[in-house]
């Protein structure tokens, strides 16, 4: 499968698992795992953002619109199966994952 795709498939559900993770019993307990859980969150989809702008940038214009489509169907999927209590470190995990993928993706192109 292609880079580009599984990151922005993993950042898209980190990021979407992090704004909907607004209630205090979906947040980690300790202070600074739910600060690294919420900033995770945030940068994933700062990250996601950039790779849509990076994908139109330099690759085929179809990329960006399959991987961007194919991020919201995931994301519905994972709605669609309700809220679980191990959402955090599921989203930690792919944060860190799409990240490394995305920082992976980058460090070619340039």
């Amino acid at each position: 499968m292609n880079v580009y795709f599984l990151a922005m498939l993993f950042l898209g559900v980190a990021g979407m698992i992090e704004n909907r993770c607004s209630t205090p019993g979906l947040r980690p307990e300790y202070p600074p795992a739910d600060r690294a859980f919420r900033l995770l969150g945030r940068f994933s989809f700062g990250m996601w953002i950039a790779l849509i702008i990076f994908g139109f940038w330099k690759l085929d214009w179809l990329q960006p619109v399959v991987a961007v489509v194919g991020s919201l169907a995931v994301n519905a999927l994972v709605i669609a199966n309700g809220v679980r209590t191990w959402w955090p470190a599921l989203a930690m995990g792919l944060a860190l994952l799409g990240m490394g993928l995305a920082s992976k993706l980058f460090f070619d192109a340039f």
